[in-house]
């Protein structure tokens, strides 16, 4: 008998982020221990809020939720970014509770950011 997977969705984390931002935090409650965290459909869109913003700056996102060495999930740009292909991370814990996750600087600009997280159980 082959093993039926189990999906669950998180809401979307779509969150309006002030300049300066470097970390927030998102609670998140599964229903059951997922073997897989899957993060897709990563897009950051950013708004001036000086007369003369920086160049386009690069932000790598990281989160306790990731279990490895970094915890990175990925990278976005301070113009508009599309993660056009989804993010696979091995998972062996529970995940219940509020995660933060962070970026490895404050952002320049006020920045929309969405992506979706998926927990799988095989």
């Amino acid at each position: 008998m082959e093993a039926k997977t189990k999906v669950y969705t998180s809401q979307l984390f779509a969150e309006v982020l002030d300049a300066g931002t470097s970390s927030f935090e998102i609670d998140i409650n599964c229903p059951f221990t997922p073997t897989e965290i899957k993060i897709s459909n990563l897009v950051s869109n950013s708004y001036p809020t000086a007369p003369t913003p920086k160049d386009d700056n690069m932000y790598v996102l990281s989160s306790d939720l990731i279990q490895s060495l970094d915890g990175r999930i990925g990278g976005f740009s301070s113009t508009m970014t599309i993660m056009t292909e989804p993010i696979y991370f091995q998972n062996s814990r529970p995940v219940s509770g509020t995660y933060k996750f962070t970026l490895d600087d404050e952002l320049d600009q006020l920045t929309v950011l969405t992506f979706t997280m998926t927990f799988l159980k095989n």
